[in-house]
């Protein structure tokens, strides 16, 4: 039972990073678990389990809202397949010690490009980011949230103000 709890507060916490920015609840979520000490076949699986939830809700309001490029997603659900398809088979046909190793170098790497990529939005120029209204500005400054603001490198049309 003291697991689960673990568990609960690791992909907690990694959601509401990831809510903030947009990502990273992949990178986190599986660092943490590797430091539990789960293998990297056990610990992908629970990552990408969870994330099947997340990612039905995120989609069906996109596409609720129409704000979905369908060219977009034929583009890139093909090679999105694929590459699932790949790294499940190499995580179960690798050594646990050599997986491990290469998936650590894997999170490290996104890490630091996830790390880049909010740099990126922080530095921005004011006038390349859609601002808060007033109101909702003080409620989400209180929870540490800079929601609300479109990174000009996105390429979706969304337009989350």
């Amino acid at each position: 039972m003291d697991s689960w709890w673990l568990f609960f507060a690791v992909g907690f916490v990694a959601q509401l990073v990831d809510g903030a920015l947009g990502m990273a609840y992949g990178v986190l979520t599986n660092a943490a678990l590797l430091a539990i000490g789960l293998p990297p076949a056990h610990a992908s699986a629970l990552v990408h389990t969870a994330e099947i939830f997340t990612t039905s809700a995120s989609a069906a309001s996109h596409i609720y809202h129409r704000n979905v490029d369908w060219r977009m997603v034929a583009r890139l659900g093909v090679t999105g397949v694929f590459g699932a398809i790949l790294g499940a088979w190499v995580l179960s046909n690798v050594e646990v010690t050599a997986a491990r190793r290469f998936v650590y170098a894997y999170l490290l790497i996104m890490g630091f490009y996830i790390l880049w990529k909010s740099m990126r939005v922080a530095l921005a120029p004011a006038s390349m980011r859609v601002h808060m209204r007033p109101a909702m500005t003080k409620q989400l400054w209180t929870l540490g949230v800079p929601s609300r603001w479109q990174c000009p490198s996105r390429s979706s049309n969304a337009t989350w103000a």
